[in-house]
Protein backbone atom coordinates (compact mmCIF):
# COMPACT_ATOMS: atom_id res chain seq x y z
CA UNK A 1 0.00 0.00 0.00
CA UNK A 2 1.33 3.21 -1.02
CA UNK A 3 1.88 6.16 1.83
CA UNK A 4 -1.32 8.05 0.40
CA UNK A 5 -3.04 4.79 1.47
CA UNK A 6 -2.10 4.92 4.84
CA UNK A 7 -2.97 8.28 5.58
CA UNK A 8 -6.75 7.83 5.81
CA UNK A 9 -6.27 4.95 7.98
CA UNK A 10 -4.15 6.81 10.27
CA UNK A 11 -6.71 9.87 10.14
CA UNK A 12 -9.10 7.59 11.39
CA UNK A 13 -7.13 6.08 13.99
CA UNK A 14 -6.73 9.31 15.72
CA UNK A 15 -10.37 10.37 15.15
CA UNK A 16 -11.38 6.74 17.47
CA UNK A 17 -8.85 7.28 19.76
CA UNK A 18 -10.13 11.28 20.36
CA UNK A 19 -13.65 10.54 20.55
CA UNK A 20 -12.66 7.34 23.28
CA UNK A 21 -10.71 10.30 24.96
CA UNK A 22 -13.74 12.07 25.26
CA UNK A 23 -15.70 9.34 28.21
CA UNK A 24 -14.50 10.15 31.65
CA UNK A 25 -14.50 7.28 34.28
CA UNK A 26 -16.46 8.16 37.26
CA UNK A 27 -17.08 6.25 40.49
CA UNK A 28 -18.13 6.09 44.36
CA UNK A 29 -19.82 4.17 46.70
CA UNK A 30 -23.68 4.05 47.46
CA UNK A 31 -23.45 3.78 51.12
CA UNK A 32 -25.96 3.19 54.03
CA UNK A 33 -26.02 6.62 55.85
CA UNK A 34 -26.20 5.66 59.57
CA UNK A 35 -25.87 9.39 61.19
CA UNK A 36 -27.67 10.86 57.80
CA UNK A 37 -24.60 13.82 57.34
CA UNK A 38 -24.33 12.83 53.82
CA UNK A 39 -20.64 12.08 54.00
CA UNK A 40 -19.34 8.08 54.22
CA UNK A 41 -17.89 7.88 57.50
CA UNK A 42 -15.83 4.52 58.60
CA UNK A 43 -18.08 2.81 59.97
CA UNK A 44 -20.91 3.36 57.09
CA UNK A 45 -21.75 0.44 55.07
CA UNK A 46 -22.14 0.14 51.76
CA UNK A 47 -25.07 -1.31 49.68
CA UNK A 48 -24.86 -3.91 47.42
CA UNK A 49 -26.87 -4.28 43.82
CA UNK A 50 -28.15 -0.74 44.01
CA UNK A 51 -28.39 0.74 40.20
CA UNK A 52 -26.71 3.44 39.52
CA UNK A 53 -27.11 5.39 35.57
CA UNK A 54 -25.18 8.00 33.62
CA UNK A 55 -28.47 8.53 31.71
CA UNK A 56 -27.85 5.48 29.23
CA UNK A 57 -25.78 2.87 30.99
CA UNK A 58 -27.18 0.63 34.08
CA UNK A 59 -24.45 -0.92 36.27
CA UNK A 60 -25.23 -2.62 40.05
CA UNK A 61 -23.26 -1.86 42.78
CA UNK A 62 -20.89 -4.43 44.12
CA UNK A 63 -20.95 -5.92 47.55
CA UNK A 64 -19.24 -2.84 49.08
CA UNK A 65 -21.30 -0.18 47.56
CA UNK A 66 -19.05 0.75 44.89
CA UNK A 67 -19.81 1.02 41.10
CA UNK A 68 -17.79 2.48 38.18
CA UNK A 69 -19.53 4.11 35.10
CA UNK A 70 -17.78 6.48 32.34
CA UNK A 71 -19.58 9.87 30.82
CA UNK A 72 -19.46 11.92 27.91
CA UNK A 73 -19.32 16.05 28.41
CA UNK A 74 -22.22 17.37 30.28
CA UNK A 75 -23.82 14.47 32.20
CA UNK A 76 -26.61 13.84 35.23
CA UNK A 77 -25.20 10.40 37.03
CA UNK A 78 -27.83 8.62 39.54
CA UNK A 79 -28.79 6.24 41.50
CA UNK A 80 -32.81 4.37 41.58
CA UNK A 81 -33.85 4.26 45.03
CA UNK A 82 -34.11 0.86 46.12
CA UNK A 83 -37.37 -0.24 48.26
CA UNK A 84 -36.60 -0.06 51.72
CA UNK A 85 -34.68 3.14 51.42
CA UNK A 86 -34.57 6.67 50.81
CA UNK A 87 -32.15 9.61 49.37
CA UNK A 88 -31.55 13.03 51.46
CA UNK A 89 -34.02 15.54 51.09
CA UNK A 90 -33.44 19.04 50.18
CA UNK A 91 -35.14 21.86 52.05
CA UNK A 92 -37.82 21.69 49.45
CA UNK A 93 -38.49 17.91 50.34
CA UNK A 94 -37.19 17.03 46.73
CA UNK A 95 -34.60 13.79 46.74
CA UNK A 96 -31.19 14.14 46.10
CA UNK A 97 -30.57 11.19 44.21
CA UNK A 98 -28.26 12.93 41.42
CA UNK A 99 -25.28 14.47 40.58
CA UNK A 100 -25.43 17.25 37.74
CA UNK A 101 -22.19 17.01 35.88
CA UNK A 102 -22.04 20.11 33.69
CA UNK A 103 -18.47 21.46 33.73
CA UNK A 104 -19.08 25.23 32.16
CA UNK A 105 -22.67 25.39 33.38
CA UNK A 106 -25.63 25.84 31.25
CA UNK A 107 -25.26 27.17 27.58
CA UNK A 108 -25.86 31.03 27.40
CA UNK A 109 -28.91 32.61 25.96
CA UNK A 110 -31.59 30.88 27.75
CA UNK A 111 -34.41 32.22 29.41
CA UNK A 112 -34.07 31.11 32.58
CA UNK A 113 -31.15 30.60 34.72
CA UNK A 114 -29.74 26.92 34.38
CA UNK A 115 -27.12 24.99 36.10
CA UNK A 116 -24.20 26.74 37.83
CA UNK A 117 -20.74 25.42 36.12
CA UNK A 118 -19.78 22.29 38.46
CA UNK A 119 -16.45 22.32 37.07
CA UNK A 120 -13.98 18.71 36.63
CA UNK A 121 -15.44 15.58 37.59
CA UNK A 122 -14.92 14.91 41.70
CA UNK A 123 -12.82 12.23 42.59
CA UNK A 124 -15.74 9.99 43.77
CA UNK A 125 -19.01 10.69 43.48
CA UNK A 126 -20.98 9.03 46.66
CA UNK A 127 -24.52 8.68 47.06
CA UNK A 128 -26.35 8.41 50.70
CA UNK A 129 -29.17 6.03 51.68
CA UNK A 130 -30.95 5.74 54.78
CA UNK A 131 -33.10 2.96 55.97
CA UNK A 132 -37.06 3.54 56.11
CA UNK A 133 -40.09 1.31 56.48
CA UNK A 134 -42.39 1.03 53.52
CA UNK A 135 -45.67 -1.46 53.86
CA UNK A 136 -46.79 -3.28 50.77
CA UNK A 137 -50.10 -1.28 50.73
CA UNK A 138 -49.60 2.55 50.78
CA UNK A 139 -50.85 5.74 49.12
CA UNK A 140 -49.37 8.60 47.11
CA UNK A 141 -50.43 11.88 45.96
CA UNK A 142 -50.49 12.68 42.49
CA UNK A 143 -50.85 16.65 41.04
CA UNK A 144 -51.06 17.15 37.05
CA UNK A 145 -50.86 20.41 35.22
CA UNK A 146 -50.90 22.82 38.11
CA UNK A 147 -49.39 25.41 35.54
CA UNK A 148 -49.57 28.12 37.84
CA UNK A 149 -49.19 31.34 35.52
CA UNK A 150 -49.01 34.17 38.61
CA UNK A 151 -48.29 35.01 42.05
CA UNK A 152 -52.10 35.06 42.58
CA UNK A 153 -52.31 31.20 40.94
CA UNK A 154 -49.90 30.17 43.02
CA UNK A 155 -52.09 31.49 46.23
CA UNK A 156 -54.86 29.36 45.10
CA UNK A 157 -52.32 26.27 45.09
CA UNK A 158 -51.50 27.24 48.49
CA UNK A 159 -55.13 28.01 49.84
CA UNK A 160 -57.13 25.66 47.65
CA UNK A 161 -55.21 22.45 46.90
CA UNK A 162 -52.18 22.12 49.18
CA UNK A 163 -54.12 23.43 52.58
CA UNK A 164 -55.91 20.65 52.30
CA UNK A 165 -53.38 17.76 52.11
CA UNK A 166 -51.58 18.90 54.63
CA UNK A 167 -51.06 16.17 57.52
CA UNK A 168 -51.54 13.57 54.39
CA UNK A 169 -50.06 9.85 55.26
CA UNK A 170 -49.29 9.35 51.66
CA UNK A 171 -45.75 7.93 51.21
CA UNK A 172 -44.51 10.19 48.78
CA UNK A 173 -46.21 13.18 45.91
CA UNK A 174 -45.59 13.75 42.10
CA UNK A 175 -46.48 16.29 39.71
CA UNK A 176 -47.07 14.65 36.24
CA UNK A 177 -45.95 17.75 34.37
CA UNK A 178 -46.82 21.14 33.77
CA UNK A 179 -45.44 22.19 36.82
CA UNK A 180 -45.50 25.77 35.97
CA UNK A 181 -47.08 27.89 33.07
CA UNK A 182 -43.48 28.70 30.89
CA UNK A 183 -42.64 31.22 33.91
CA UNK A 184 -39.67 29.28 35.63
CA UNK A 185 -38.69 31.77 37.79
CA UNK A 186 -41.71 30.88 39.97
CA UNK A 187 -39.93 27.42 40.44
CA UNK A 188 -38.87 28.65 44.27
CA UNK A 189 -42.12 29.61 45.75
CA UNK A 190 -43.84 26.76 44.03
CA UNK A 191 -41.48 24.73 45.45
CA UNK A 192 -41.69 26.03 48.72
CA UNK A 193 -45.72 25.35 48.76
CA UNK A 194 -45.14 21.89 48.06
CA UNK A 195 -42.93 21.03 50.84
CA UNK A 196 -45.65 22.34 53.64
CA UNK A 197 -47.02 18.54 52.82
CA UNK A 198 -43.89 17.47 54.47
CA UNK A 199 -43.51 14.36 51.77
CA UNK A 200 -40.96 13.74 49.42
CA UNK A 201 -42.13 15.05 46.22
CA UNK A 202 -40.85 13.69 42.34
CA UNK A 203 -41.78 15.58 39.79
CA UNK A 204 -41.93 14.64 35.64
CA UNK A 205 -41.17 17.26 33.08
CA UNK A 206 -44.12 18.66 30.64
CA UNK A 207 -44.06 21.08 28.15
CA UNK A 208 -44.39 24.12 30.34
CA UNK A 209 -41.12 23.23 31.90
CA UNK A 210 -38.82 23.68 28.34
CA UNK A 211 -36.38 26.59 28.69
CA UNK A 212 -38.03 28.43 25.35
CA UNK A 213 -35.05 29.95 24.04
CA UNK A 214 -33.14 26.57 24.41
CA UNK A 215 -31.81 26.29 20.76
CA UNK A 216 -32.88 22.52 20.89
CA UNK A 217 -34.19 19.76 22.49
CA UNK A 218 -31.10 18.61 24.02
CA UNK A 219 -30.55 21.85 27.17
CA UNK A 220 -34.34 22.89 26.61
CA UNK A 221 -34.84 21.42 30.54
CA UNK A 222 -31.87 22.91 32.32
CA UNK A 223 -34.15 24.57 34.68
CA UNK A 224 -36.36 21.60 35.32
CA UNK A 225 -32.86 20.16 36.33
CA UNK A 226 -31.29 22.35 38.15
CA UNK A 227 -34.54 21.84 40.94
CA UNK A 228 -34.66 18.27 40.30
CA UNK A 229 -32.05 16.23 38.47
CA UNK A 230 -32.72 13.99 35.69
CA UNK A 231 -35.62 14.69 33.20
CA UNK A 232 -35.97 10.56 33.57
CA UNK A 233 -35.10 8.54 36.65
CA UNK A 234 -36.48 5.45 38.55
CA UNK A 235 -37.44 5.22 41.70
CA UNK A 236 -38.40 1.69 44.13
CA UNK A 237 -41.21 1.77 47.09
CA UNK A 238 -41.94 -1.13 48.77
CA UNK A 239 -43.00 -3.69 45.60
CA UNK A 240 -43.35 -0.99 43.63
CA UNK A 241 -41.13 0.48 40.97
CA UNK A 242 -41.80 3.94 39.92
CA UNK A 243 -40.17 4.89 36.23
CA UNK A 244 -40.60 8.70 35.02
CA UNK A 245 -39.96 9.16 31.49
CA UNK A 246 -39.57 12.61 29.68
CA UNK A 247 -41.51 12.31 26.64
CA UNK A 248 -41.51 15.96 25.56
CA UNK A 249 -39.46 16.77 22.62
CA UNK A 250 -38.64 20.14 21.94
CA UNK A 251 -38.43 21.64 18.53
CA UNK A 252 -35.67 24.31 19.79
CA UNK A 253 -36.30 28.20 19.40
CA UNK A 254 -37.39 29.89 16.07
CA UNK A 255 -37.63 33.71 16.59
CA UNK A 256 -38.92 35.63 14.00
CA UNK A 257 -38.46 39.66 13.74
CA UNK A 258 -42.71 39.84 14.69
CA UNK A 259 -41.85 37.55 17.76
CA UNK A 260 -38.54 37.02 18.97
CA UNK A 261 -40.17 34.76 21.58
CA UNK A 262 -41.17 32.50 19.32
CA UNK A 263 -40.50 28.32 19.57
CA UNK A 264 -40.66 25.42 16.97
CA UNK A 265 -42.94 23.56 19.60
CA UNK A 266 -42.49 20.50 21.05
CA UNK A 267 -44.02 16.94 20.11
CA UNK A 268 -43.82 13.51 22.20
CA UNK A 269 -40.89 11.50 21.65
CA UNK A 270 -38.05 9.79 23.66
CA UNK A 271 -34.22 9.51 22.26
CA UNK A 272 -32.48 6.75 21.76
CA UNK A 273 -30.15 7.52 24.85
CA UNK A 274 -33.57 7.25 26.75
CA UNK A 275 -34.25 4.60 25.44
CA UNK A 276 -31.39 2.71 26.16
CA UNK A 277 -31.49 3.78 29.59
CA UNK A 278 -35.03 2.15 29.88
CA UNK A 279 -34.19 -0.97 28.75
CA UNK A 280 -31.05 -1.27 30.59
CA UNK A 281 -33.05 -0.10 33.92
CA UNK A 282 -36.12 -2.98 33.65
CA UNK A 283 -33.52 -5.59 32.68
CA UNK A 284 -32.98 -5.22 36.64
CA UNK A 285 -36.61 -4.64 38.10
CA UNK A 286 -37.76 -8.34 38.80
CA UNK A 287 -41.07 -9.62 36.96
CA UNK A 288 -42.95 -9.70 40.56
CA UNK A 289 -42.80 -6.56 40.92
CA UNK A 290 -45.30 -3.79 39.92
CA UNK A 291 -44.22 -1.41 37.33
CA UNK A 292 -45.31 2.35 37.64
CA UNK A 293 -44.78 3.81 34.55
CA UNK A 294 -45.32 7.99 34.82
CA UNK A 295 -44.97 10.52 31.99
CA UNK A 296 -46.75 14.17 30.80
CA UNK A 297 -47.94 13.22 27.08
CA UNK A 298 -49.20 9.54 26.80
CA UNK A 299 -47.67 6.72 25.08
CA UNK A 300 -49.06 5.54 21.74
CA UNK A 301 -51.32 8.61 21.58
CA UNK A 302 -48.90 11.77 20.27
CA UNK A 303 -45.76 11.52 18.65
CA UNK A 304 -42.81 8.57 18.60
CA UNK A 305 -43.67 7.21 21.80
CA UNK A 306 -43.79 3.51 20.44
CA UNK A 307 -40.08 2.73 21.29
CA UNK A 308 -40.78 2.92 25.21
CA UNK A 309 -43.89 0.97 25.15
CA UNK A 310 -42.74 -1.77 22.91
CA UNK A 311 -39.60 -1.95 25.55
CA UNK A 312 -42.12 -2.52 28.50
CA UNK A 313 -43.88 -5.25 26.64
CA UNK A 314 -40.48 -7.12 25.92
CA UNK A 315 -39.67 -6.92 29.51
CA UNK A 316 -43.02 -7.84 30.63
CA UNK A 317 -44.53 -10.29 28.66
CA UNK A 318 -47.72 -9.26 28.16
CA UNK A 319 -48.09 -9.58 24.12
CA UNK A 320 -51.67 -11.05 24.99
CA UNK A 321 -52.87 -8.23 27.05
CA UNK A 322 -55.08 -4.97 26.35
CA UNK A 323 -54.90 -2.07 28.52
CA UNK A 324 -57.34 -0.76 29.45
CA UNK A 325 -58.14 2.95 30.18
CA UNK A 326 -60.09 4.71 32.78
CA UNK A 327 -61.26 8.21 32.63
CA UNK A 328 -63.73 10.72 34.51
CA UNK A 329 -67.22 11.69 32.71
CA UNK A 330 -66.80 14.94 31.29
CA UNK A 331 -62.99 15.54 31.63
CA UNK A 332 -61.56 17.83 29.06
CA UNK A 333 -60.42 15.03 26.65
CA UNK A 334 -61.26 11.74 25.20
CA UNK A 335 -59.42 8.56 26.71
CA UNK A 336 -56.40 8.25 24.10
CA UNK A 337 -55.33 11.84 23.60
CA UNK A 338 -52.81 13.67 24.78
CA UNK A 339 -54.90 14.38 28.13
CA UNK A 340 -56.07 10.79 28.88
CA UNK A 341 -56.00 9.88 32.45
CA UNK A 342 -54.43 6.65 32.80
CA UNK A 343 -53.57 3.22 31.67
CA UNK A 344 -53.97 0.11 33.38
CA UNK A 345 -52.93 -3.00 32.36
CA UNK A 346 -51.98 -6.86 34.03
CA UNK A 347 -49.26 -8.73 32.22
CA UNK A 348 -48.37 -12.35 32.34
CA UNK A 349 -45.67 -11.79 34.62
CA UNK A 350 -45.26 -8.01 34.73
CA UNK A 351 -47.60 -5.78 36.39
CA UNK A 352 -47.56 -2.18 35.30
CA UNK A 353 -49.76 0.88 35.47
CA UNK A 354 -49.47 4.29 33.48
CA UNK A 355 -50.58 7.25 34.57
CA UNK A 356 -49.77 10.77 32.53
CA UNK A 357 -51.32 13.76 32.32
CA UNK A 358 -53.93 15.13 33.78
CA UNK A 359 -55.25 11.92 36.57
CA UNK A 360 -58.42 13.10 37.29
CA UNK A 361 -59.86 16.68 36.75
CA UNK A 362 -63.01 18.03 37.33
CA UNK A 363 -64.45 21.32 35.27
CA UNK A 364 -63.02 24.61 36.23
CA UNK A 365 -61.54 25.52 39.82
CA UNK A 366 -57.96 26.55 40.12
CA UNK A 367 -55.11 25.02 41.55
CA UNK A 368 -54.33 21.29 40.21
CA UNK A 369 -56.25 17.88 40.30
CA UNK A 370 -55.17 15.36 42.93
CA UNK A 371 -55.41 12.14 42.52
CA UNK A 372 -54.23 9.08 45.65
CA UNK A 373 -53.42 5.79 44.07
CA UNK A 374 -53.99 2.78 46.57
CA UNK A 375 -51.33 -0.24 45.72
CA UNK A 376 -52.82 -3.06 46.92
CA UNK A 377 -54.88 -5.91 45.63
CA UNK A 378 -59.00 -4.73 45.32
CA UNK A 379 -60.50 -5.03 48.81
CA UNK A 380 -64.13 -5.22 49.55
CA UNK A 381 -64.14 -2.19 51.60
CA UNK A 382 -63.19 0.88 49.89
CA UNK A 383 -63.25 4.77 51.22
CA UNK A 384 -66.51 6.35 51.04
CA UNK A 385 -67.24 8.14 47.77
CA UNK A 386 -64.41 6.64 45.83
CA UNK A 387 -64.40 5.20 42.41
CA UNK A 388 -63.08 1.94 42.19
CA UNK A 389 -61.31 0.67 38.96
CA UNK A 390 -59.89 -3.14 39.69
CA UNK A 391 -58.18 -5.68 38.09
CA UNK A 392 -56.49 -8.52 39.92
CA UNK A 393 -53.40 -6.57 40.84
CA UNK A 394 -54.40 -3.36 41.49
CA UNK A 395 -57.14 -1.04 42.42
CA UNK A 396 -57.50 3.03 42.33
CA UNK A 397 -59.67 4.96 45.14
CA UNK A 398 -59.52 8.30 46.32
CA UNK A 399 -61.68 10.41 43.68
CA UNK A 400 -64.90 11.23 44.34
CA UNK A 401 -67.21 9.40 42.27
CA UNK A 402 -68.10 12.73 39.89
CA UNK A 403 -65.55 15.47 40.56
CA UNK A 404 -67.58 18.95 41.84
CA UNK A 405 -68.93 20.51 38.72
CA UNK A 406 -68.21 17.41 36.27
CA UNK A 407 -71.59 17.01 34.36
CA UNK A 408 -72.85 13.36 33.55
Amino acid sequence: MSRAGWFPLGLLLVCLLAAASDADPVGGRVFHDLDRDGRVDPDEPGIAGVRVSNGRDVTLTDGDGAYALEVNGDSIVFVTKPAGYMTPLNAYRLPRFYYLHRPNGSPAGHRYAGIEPTGPLPERIDFALYRQEEPASFEAVLFADPQPQTEEELDYIRDGVVSELVGTEAAFGMTMGDILFDDLSMFPRYNSIIATLGIPWYNVAGNHELNQFAPSDAYSLETFSNWYGPPYYAFEYANAVFVVLDDVRYRGAAPTPENPRASGGYDAALGEAQLTWLEAELAHVPHDRLLVLAMHIPLLTRGDTRGAWKTVRSSSTCSRTTPTCTQWPGTRTPPNTSGSVKRTATGASRRFIITCSPPCRGAGGAGPSTHRRCLSPCSATERPGATTACTSTARTCGCPSRPPGVPT
